[in-house]
């Protein structure tokens, strides 16, 4: 689905105009953009959401559930681009390669380890 958006672009001497035009949180003439957005997501709850979790509950080890790390990231969603739901590592499936937590998008095959796979670890 599309959501129209404005730029406003600043032109010499004061001027402003603005641009509108449309773009798709998965666009389906588009992949790579939607690969793009999943590597965001899925580097965002490693790299950032789980920091900030970890702050918070520093007894614990990984956050119970997507939704738990989700509260410590503002707006991230449960669900890639593709309609599946991110997978979030810790502990014993933390994957070779990825320290403290790692999340995965299954791409938009859906399947587990394939070439599609978003993966925040590598």
């Amino acid at each position: 689905m599309l959501k129209p958006f404005a730029v406003v672009l600043a032109l010499g001497l004061g001027l402003t105009a603005t641009v509108s035009r449309a773009r798709a949180d998965a666009p389906a003439d588009r992949p790579h953009a939607a690969a793009e957005r999943a590597k965001q997501v899925v580097q965002g709850y490693a790299f950032s959401a789980f920091p900030r979790w970890v702050a918070a509950n520093p007894t614990i080890g990984c956050p119970a559930t997507l939704e738990a790390l989700a509260a410590f990231s503002a707006g991230a969603p449960v669900l890639d681009p593709w309609g599946h739901r991110y997978v979030l590592l810790c502990g014993p499936t933390l994957p070779a390669g990825a320290r403290g937590l790692a999340v995965r998008s299954d791409g938009p095959d859906g399947k587990v380890g394939t070439a599609d796979d978003v993966l925040s670890w590598k």
